[in-house]
């Protein structure tokens, strides 16, 4: 659903880097964008953003709490395996 209504959405960080939304993902029940740096590879850590619902619409709150950052970069980096492995996500699993 975010993905379809924001499409190749890029958000500029600190020293100009520039970002571009690379996943929306769900864990426990609360969405996070996950936004990659754009041309610098490994170089710059992605950024983390909580996904928000207000009268006006959505809204990107960072995670600043190293725990709850884990364990939302855990989760983007399992879908990536299991992606990556051509093995179903468990909750698409769930749907079928």
């Amino acid at each position: 659903m975010f993905r379809e209504a924001w499409g190749e959405l890029r958000i500029e960080g600190e020293e100009g880097v520039v970002y571009r939304l690379d996943e929306v993902l769900e864990v426990e029940g609360v969405a996070y964008a996950i936004f990659l740096p754009e041309n610098l590879g490994l170089s710059h850590e992605g950024v983390v953003f909580r996904i928000a619902e207000t009268d006006a619409g959505y809204t990107f709150e960072p995670v600043e709490d190293p725990e709850e950052w884990q364990k939302v970069v855990d989760a983007y980096n399992e879908a990536e395996y299991r992606a990556a492995h051509g093995e179903e996500d468990s909750e698409d699993e769930d749907e079928a």
